[in-house]
């Protein structure tokens, strides 16, 4: 319901969330000078978004590690100082440690104890500050939560009262979005029939979120927007603060708003930006008049995308938001950022470490991946021989370095970097036809070159054969690693080569009806777009930013219609029937499809499918398409989940027969610990042979997973009987190259996910 109170009140923000983040470098005064700020923009309050997450804190702790890259050894300490001599209410995040095994086998047992310690920590520490007003869960939670999550928000509200009564408990709540079914209304804001059913969505969404509230006690809800990202409405906003207010102003919960204060879109000027762009001001003034007759507060996210420091239209917003603030302010001092410290040690730093060793002594050959081996012989060895995965992963590779370089300016970055390029050029152009990709090449051969659609050439006159029958997924690696190369890497004259590469290869793509050939003219086995509706028009949209040719933004514009490859990429994304295929098919095109794509009412419909994939496979581990969702979508704990799994990960298990031997002490000495239904999907992981027919595969946490090509296409019946992705030949003596790591790892380090 509106609320009365606020007809007075300026239409401005109440307060601002501080993210953890690229701030770790900041000294005292800079924290200092950053509150100051807020207060002097009229504003009263600060969300800390959190104080610990993936077994790491920002305060000195008994139980975790401190936060790498930190310039200060208590961040908590400093803000809460700053924000009383500044006349601010600090609102602390708690833990944001969200594991996947916990979510799987202890959901709620286990997040809650991990809350507890860190507020039991973080009370004994600071439960007495004067600037300390309340907590903030810092999970993303369902729309609406899940009886899991539900229960889990009960749990840490009622304990976070019980132990410190006087302060109030928070969380946020994410609008809830219609279910793709492939009605006519799927796309549309303005079909009646639509309308009702969001009305009703609205409804029972703010009814669960009401009974949660009531029986956790919380004392205010805040409504994520969204409209940064345009993919709601002002006025599917305006139901959605409508509804939760009528659900919970009854039982005494406030309604505040939270307010994006960035756009998701670029601009055809950006060159690979890793962040996000601010709001304007014209928007910023839109969304909080919608959401002022409904909330007790209004809360921006975050502090980064309005902070004066760092100059630009970050300035510019913040600026303008001042005047119109309509309260006198002090003075403002604005003290330059300075460089953050590199980060030139740590756990993650040392896996991509050990894993580049291995892959330069085990994998590489003439700059591609060789992507599994089997170790009791060389690389060259015939029983090494067949790699038809190796354009997939080089590709990938290729991007992981140009990601690297474009993080740390490296020298040794680049040089790998332009190694496995030209192996991409190679594999480009091997078969002597424009267009027609190689799944591998190499300079020795032995025996057959086999039959069928998917064998090996030779190249006549040359000590030079080659792998036919390119498919999605490896044409999905060679496009992100040529994109991701010529933005981040490539000089004038290397821009000039993959520009007429991506001419060929996506021009006899779209030539043949969004279907791959191969050398002979014939349609590949697993080259047809049709079934890969988002991957299809990431093809067309990384054409079109490369090359310039107008052809490929026609062809783009046409099939991105919803009743063409949109529609369906919104309909199949909904469901995700076997998640082994996710990876080249979604989140390997989203990266750059949702970065060159300036148009902001088309990125919404490409977001939305982005979401519903997110939504699908969350809890499967993939930690790519973590960093990927975190890049739009930066209120998310994805990145949090992605750092948890990659400190999990073990470089060591790569080779299978350490995995083996780790499972079977694991087994042995600890099998006693685990859930029985896990333990029983290990044990026949093992023995195979001994697993029932009935058997379903449970899911298996990071520290304890099978290796694989990659990683991140993980799911829990990958381990089922007669599905794909199961054992690669070399059995005990296979090792995997690890590329799945290094790509996540160094996209999480150039987008500042990881420190």
């Amino acid at each position: 319901m509106p609320r009365k109170d606020n007809a007075q009140r300026p239409t401005a923000l109440d307060g601002v969330f501080i993210l953890p983040g690229d701030n770790l470098h900041w000294s005292r005064t800079r924290w200092r000078d950053a509150l100051e700020a807020i207060a002097a923009a009229g504003m009263d309050t600060v969300i800390f978004q959190w104080c610990a997450a993936s077994g790491r804190a920002l305060y000195p702790s008994q139980l975790y590690d401190p936060m790498p890259g930190m310039a200060l050894t208590d961040i908590v300490q400093v803000i809460l100082s700053a924000a009383k001599r500044a006349h601010l209410s600090v609102i602390l995040g708690l833990d944001a440690t969200r594991r996947l095994g916990a979510i799987h086998y202890a959901p709620v047992e286990a997040p809650a104890r991990c809350l507890a310690q860190t507020l039991q920590e973080v009370l004994s520490r600071y439960g007495d500050a004067d600037a300390l007003r309340g907590f903030y869960l810092p999970q993303e939670w369902s729309a609406p939560p899940t009886e899991h999550e539900a229960e889990l928000l009960v749990q840490c509200a009622t304990l976070c009262r019980r132990l410190k009564p006087g302060l109030l408990v928070c969380a946020t709540a994410t609008q809830p979005k219609l279910p793709v079914t492939g009605r006519k209304w799927e796309l549309s804001d303005t079909d009646p029939e639509a309308l009702a059913c969001q009305q009703e969505l609205a409804t029972r969404w703010a009814v669960t979120w009401g009974e949660v509230a009531i029986r956790g006690g919380l004392n205010a809800l805040l409504l994520r927007d969204d409209l940064g990202s345009r993919r709601c409405t002002l006025e599917a906003t305006s139901r959605a603060y409508r509804a939760l207010s009528l659900a919970c102003s009854p039982i005494g919960c406030e309604v505040w708003g939270q307010i994006g204060l960035y756009e998701v879109a670029h601009r055809r000027d950006d060159s690979d930006p890793p962040g996000l762009h601010s709001a304007s001001i014209e928007r910023l003034r839109r969304q909080l008049r919608a959401a002022k007759p409904y909330c007790h507060k209004l809360v921006g996210f975050s502090f980064d995308y309005m902070d004066p420091a760092a100059g630009g239209e970050r300035l510019r917003l913040y600026r303008a938001h001042r005047r119109g603030t309509r309260a006198p302010s002090p003075p403002l001092k604005i003290t330059p950022p300075a460089r953050p410290r590199a980060n030139v040690s740590g756990p993650l730093l040392e896996k991509a470490g050990a894993l580049e060793h291995k892959i330069e002594a085990r994998h590489m050959l003439e700059g591609q991946i060789m992507t599994v081996v089997d170790y009791r012989y060389d690389i060259i060895h015939p029983r090494n021989q067949w790699q038809e995965d190796a354009d997939w992963l080089t590709g990938l590779y290729t991007a992981a370095q140009s990601l690297r370089f474009a993080a740390t300016g490296d020298r040794d970055a680049r040089g790998r970097a332009r190694r496995s390029f030209e192996a991409l050029c190679m594999l480009s152009t091997v078969s002597g036809v424009p267009g027609v990709v190689a799944r591998c090449f190499r300079r020795t051969f032995a025996g057959d070159l086999g039959a069928g659609r998917k064998r090996w050439m030779k190249v006549q006159g040359q000590h030079l054969w080659w792998a036919t029958d390119i498919s999605r997924d490896q044409l999905g690696g060679h496009f992100f690693g040529l994109a991701a190369y010529h933005d981040l890497v490539a000089d004038s004259s290397e821009r000039r080569l993959i520009r007429r590469l991506v001419s060929e290869i996506a021009g006899s793509i779209l030539d043949h009806r969004m279907q791959a050939v191969d050398w002979d003219g014939q349609c590949t086995i697993h080259g047809n777009f049709w079934v890969a509706p988002f991957q299809a028009l990431a093809v067309l949209k990384i054409a079109h930013h490369i090359t310039g040719q107008p052809r490929f933004e026609r062809a783009y514009l046409e099939y991105i219609n919803p009743h063409f490859f949109l529609g369906h990429a919104q309909i199949q994304a909904a469901h995700i029937l076997d998640p082994f295929y996710q990876h080249y098919q979604w989140d390997s095109p989203a990266y750059h499809l949702l970065q060159y794509e300036t148009d902001p009412d088309l990125l919404r419909h490409l977001l939305r499918a982005l979401d519903l994939v997110y939504a699908d496979v969350k809890d499967s581990g993939n930690v790519y398409l973590y960093f990927v969702y975190q890049t739009y979508r930066p209120e998310s704990d994805a990145a949090r989940r992605g750092e948890a799994e990659l400190l999990a990960f073990d470089p060591q298990h790569q080779y299978r027969m350490n995995y083996r031997r780790y499972l079977e002490k694991v087994l042995r000495h600890h099998g006693h610990e685990l859930p029985p239904r896990l333990r029983d999907t290990l044990r026949y992981y093992l023995e195979p042979q001994k697993a029932p027919r009935t058997h379903l595969a449970s899911f298996i946490p990071m520290f304890l997973r099978p290796p694989m090509e990659f990683n991140w296409q993980y799911y829990p019946g990958i381990q089922t009987r007669g599905r794909s992705g199961g054992w690669s030949p070399g059995g005990d003596h296979a090792g995997y190259a690890g590329v799945d790591y290094l790509l996540a790892y160094w996209m999480g380090r150039y987008h500042g996910f990881l420190r």
